[in-house]
């Protein structure tokens, strides 16, 4: 069996926001469901329960507002230099498939392809 490969920060980074966005829909089901007063009784009141949840989606918002600003950061950190080097480092028909792609962004006016 192959060893798994190494995880990119990219999607990395997918998977902590898929998680994150998970957790904060459940924890607004349940923050509905208290308010509507269908949740499961237990020995806290309703307000103080909203309350507690509400922090933790306050907390899971800050954690995807971190996650997003990484991303964004990658993205500020890549120059003209590091775009050659990793050019280079392809073999000559991956290299001129990307300029063939980069050519055709002006051509359609979209990178879309």
């Amino acid at each position: 069996m192959s060893p798994k490969p190494k995880p990119t920060i990219e999607s990395v980074l997918d998977g902590s926001i898929a998680t994150l966005e998970i957790a904060q829909q459940h924890l607004r089901r349940e923050i509905d469901k208290i308010a509507r007063g269908k949740a499961k009784k237990t020995q806290h009141d309703p307000a103080s329960r909203i309350a507690y949840l509400s922090g933790g989606i306050g907390r899971i918002v800050d954690t995807l507002r971190k996650c997003e600003a990484a991303r964004a950061k990658r993205f500020d950190d890549l120059s003209p230099s590091t775009v050659l080097d990793y050019l280079r480092s392809l073999d000559a028909s991956e290299r001129a498939h990307i300029i063939r792609e980069a050519i055709a962004i002006d051509e359609r006016k979209s990178g879309l392809a």
